[in-house]
């Protein structure tokens, strides 16, 4: 599995010094205007993202198998969106490349294990919008995190405008809620039946 215990990670290199023109723009909003060819294409693969979803329920009610291409698309998908978020979080300096499948020279690594089966009997409570309820310890929880994330990367990026480096205990509390919002997305969209734990790790 991709971290030993779940099929969904993320990881993010730390970087040994942080841009402060970069915490400047930020802070300033600039970043979030450069990132709008992202915004707009990630608009247009999300939608996509959803049709393929449905069609793949569908597919898994009848074969049990969650098709390999859609779920590569869909995992492609939330992987770019974590190297926007990861940018925008001032996690990484480096622009997110254009890269539908993933760049390995980027620093940051969406990893995702299909499984060889999924269940018949999730696909029928996706269909019918009960996997999303099943959901609602993660999301209650995670209004809180992102409360909470939303302070440490607005003190983050002070700290790097005058060190220069980004906090490591930020960073890694940064990334740890991006690995938990990953996971519940990655479940969410039935990329696998395996509940999605609960913690940053």
């Amino acid at each position: 599995m991709a971290n030993g215990t779940y099929p969904v990670d993320i990881a993010v290199d730390y970087p040994e010094k942080s841009s402060r023109g970069w915490a400047v723009c930020t802070m300033l909003g600039i970043k979030s205007l450069l990132l709008l060819p992202h915004i707009i294409i990630f608009y247009a693969l999300n939608l996509a993202a959803g049709i393929l979803f449905f069609i793949s329920q569908i597919a898994v009610l009848f074969t049990g198998e969650y098709p390999p291409g859609m779920a590569r698309f869909i995992a492609n998908t939330m992987a770019w969106q974590m190297r926007v978020s990861a940018f925008m979080l001032g996690l990484r300096d480096e622009y997110p490349p254009f890269v539908f499948s993933g760049d390995p020279a980027y620093a940051l690594r969406y990893s995702y294990d299909h499984p060889e089966k999924s269940s018949r009997n999730w696909a029928i409570c996706t269909i019918w919008w009960l996997r999303i309820p099943a959901l609602f310890p993660h999301i209650f929880l995670l209004g809180f995190v992102m409360i909470g994330a939303s302070v440490v990367f607005f003190i983050s990026q002070l700290a790097v405008l005058f060190t220069g480096k980004y906090p490591r205990g930020m960073f890694d509390f940064l990334v740890g809620s991006m690995r938990w919002s990953a996971r519940v997305n990655a479940f969410s969209y039935a990329l696998t039946d395996e509940y999605p734990p609960f913690g940053l790790k």
